[in-house]
């Protein structure tokens, strides 16, 4: 059995590292978290899930660790992201594990302290380009690195014509989870480029929040919004990790907008991947 200690809001961090399972086709595994999202990805025993009992969260992680985690025997065990967790309580004697490995898109320049890591690691596997202070980090435990890229999936080609019958042209999707406000952005980005091209779309939001915009057809949290991309005429995201990847075969079709992120630089990963694709 395999241990992915995953801490992190929204779904990103749930979603990447269910690519990642599926893409290593690994079959026995445990999710270690406190998103409640993570039941959308995984089953439910597929799940340890840590819960906050008191105002001192870190000390609540602590003692979640020791007295649920630690007891637990994994061939290898993935941390997402934070090698020594979000809050820097992980520590090596809670694993017990023949490799503990460091899953990793990229962190923010300077907005980890990678010094506080008191865990040896394995091997980095990175799944994009990482930042000057995430290889030093790497470089002076010497870890083994591994970079490799997860395939985006493929749009159901039997789904498409269901859909198109239920969705009149042009279609304008929004992708975007949680965050109202940033949704609100993405929807007057549309808006606006919509009046510019005197166009009237059918504007299609696919999240897990209804901004009850006029205009707006919302879709509740569609799993595989992928399904969608050959149909819409545009797609307004963020740029994420998961979407920006996913996305890279329609890039005709993309209108992104980088939103701030205390760990994630989003406007760095829109220029690479407007340079790179």
């Amino acid at each position: 059995m395999d241990g992915f200690y995953v801490f992190g809001g929204g779904m990103g961090h749930l979603s990447r590292v269910k690519k990642f399972i599926s893409h290593q086709r690994i079959n026995d595994f445990r999710i270690i978290t406190g998103n409640s999202l993570a039941t959308r990805f995984f089953k439910d025993d597929e799940i340890i899930f840590f819960t906050q009992k008191s105002k001192d969260i870190k000390l609540d992680l602590t003692n979640f660790l020791a007295e649920e985690v630690s007891s637990l025997s994994f061939e290898d065990f993935y941390v997402d992201c934070f090698p020594a967790g979000i809050l820097y309580e992980l520590r090596r004697e809670f694993f017990d594990c023949k490799s503990i490995n460091y899953l990793t898109r990229r962190i923010k320049k300077n907005s980890y302290q990678f010094d506080q890591v008191t865990i040896k690691y394995n091997t980095c596997i990175a799944l994009e380009d990482l930042e000057s202070d995430q290889l030093s980090f790497i470089e002076s435990q010497k870890m083994y690195i591994r970079y490799i890229s997860l395939p985006a999936p493929l749009p159901n080609s039997g789904l498409i014509p269901v859909l198109a019958s239920k969705h009149s042209p042009p279609i304008w999707l929004i992708i975007h989870s949680s965050n109202i406000e940033e949704i609100e952005l993405l929807i007057l980005k549309a808006h606006q480029l919509a009046e510019l091209e005197s166009v009237e779309p059918k504007i299609i939001l696919i999240s897990d929040n209804n901004s009850e915009s006029r205009g707006v057809y919302w879709i509740n949290n569609e799993m595989c919004p992928i399904n969608y991309f050959p149909l819409a005429e545009k797609i307004f995201t963020g740029a994420g990790f998961n979407i920006i990847h996913e996305l890279k075969g329609y890039k005709n079709k993309h209108v992104c907008l980088p939103f701030e992120r205390k760990y994630d630089d989003q406007k760095l990963r829109l220029r690479n991947f407007m340079d790179n694709t």
